[in-house]
């Protein structure tokens, strides 16, 4: 997305990523954060010369961050660790708060093998369940999970090998699910855990849940052809509890501001429209509610170009399409020519980042 020899270009990209993740920060959705970053985006859309500049609010829930953490109480005596042991975690977002002095209970460890199709085990009662893994794909899992009679549940992000805790997102269908406290752990931290033999943890976890405001803005660069299709570039305004959120969507909307401003002078025979979603780690809430109940020719976006955690230094780069083979073979080519992307998949996955906005659009022109 840099070019080196385009000053302005880099100089712009860099007063947007300095706003995004210096002047605001954490931007939770719904939060005062995140709203301060749609008014820049829609200040920018100006600007840029867009027109047709919306912003768009829509409800959703406001995730209100507390203290969480892991205390380990006892080893098995196998174990000749004796030292007192905290380990630090990030609370699922929509998840209970445990009671002012925590839940407490045997830690028991769980592969993916033991719980992704259903529990095996039926020792739950007043234990605490360690799960190597995200909470799963599957809502009768979770709910299984949630009606079991485990304590509370603790997950590890198996994706990342880190030494802080990564929380994931809950989706729409999960919510109403959530019965029991949730938290992650680091998987260096799970493995220590293993490793030490720990046999009783207590868990507190101490951040809410309130009705919030979330937004979307939009604005659009006309085309030539006025019965022509409408493409999409969009990113995600809104950021996860830790951090500034700079690679985590900073950079997908730095991206799409930069696209406009490159797209700007150039010819064009369709309409482009710019999008930041708001509450995307939310799981795609702010483009669901778009494609829903916000826009009112969906039936003319022929493609959508999504950008979401594009500036990692060090990482795998992934791009995943959901379309025709013929589409995906044109990806592919771009893919592998252009941008040298170690990973392309046709295959659609929750966390896809080729917009959601064409996955609903698929859905609802073969309906």
């Amino acid at each position: 997305m840099m070019n080196l020899k385009d000053r302005e270009g880099c100089a712009q990209i860099a007063r947007d990523m300095d706003f995004m993740c210096a002047t605001v920060g954490r931007r939770l959705a719904g939060s005062p954060e995140e709203e301060k970053v749609a008014d820049y985006i829609f200040q920018r859309f100006g600007k840029l010369g867009l027109s047709n500049i919306e912003k768009l609010p829509f409800s959703c829930k406001c995730w209100l961050p507390g203290n969480a953490e892991l205390s380990v109480l006892s080893y098995s005596p196998s174990s000749d660790q004796k030292k007192n042991l905290t380990i630090p975690v990030q609370q699922v977002t929509h998840s209970p708060a445990t009671p002012s002095d925590g839940v407490k209970g045997e830690l028991i460890f769980f592969e993916p093998i033991d719980w992704e199709n259903g529990l095996r085990r039926s020792d739950f009662e007043g234990k605490i369940g360690l799960f190597l893994g995200g909470y799963g794909e599957s809502a009768r899992v979770f709910r299984q999970l949630h009606k079991s009679k485990l304590k509370a549940l603790i997950f590890v992000d198996t994706r990342l090998q880190t030494d802080w805790p990564i929380a994931n997102g809950i989706g729409e269908k999960f919510m109403e699910l959530i019965i029991k406290p949730m938290a992650y752990i680091s998987l260096m931290d799970a493995w220590l855990l293993a490793q030490r033999k720990v046999t009783c943890v207590q868990l507190t976890c101490t951040g809410t849940m309130k009705e919030g405001t979330s937004w979307n803005v939009a604005g659009e660069l006309p085309g030539d052809d006025q019965d022509g299709q409408i493409i999409v570039v969009s990113g995600h305004i809104d950021s996860v509890a830790i951090g500034q959120g700079a690679d985590d969507n900073a950079s997908g909307m730095a991206a799409v501001l930069e696209c406009a401003r490159r797209l700007q002078n150039c010819n064009r025979r369709h309409r482009v429209r710019f999008i930041g979603f708001g509450a995307e780690e939310q799981l795609s809430v702010g483009s669901s509610r778009y494609i829903n109940k916000q826009v009112k020719d969906l039936d003319r976006i022929g493609f959508t170009c999504n950008f979401d955690g594009i500036g990692a230094h060090l990482g795998l780069s992934t791009v995943m399409c959901t379309g025709t083979p013929d589409f995906y073979m044109f990806v592919k080519n771009i893919v592998e020519d252009k941008l040298r992307s170690e990973e392309h998949t046709s295959e659609l996955q929750s966390h896809s980042f080729i917009s959601y906005a064409v996955f609903c659009l698929k859905k609802k022109n073969t309906q």
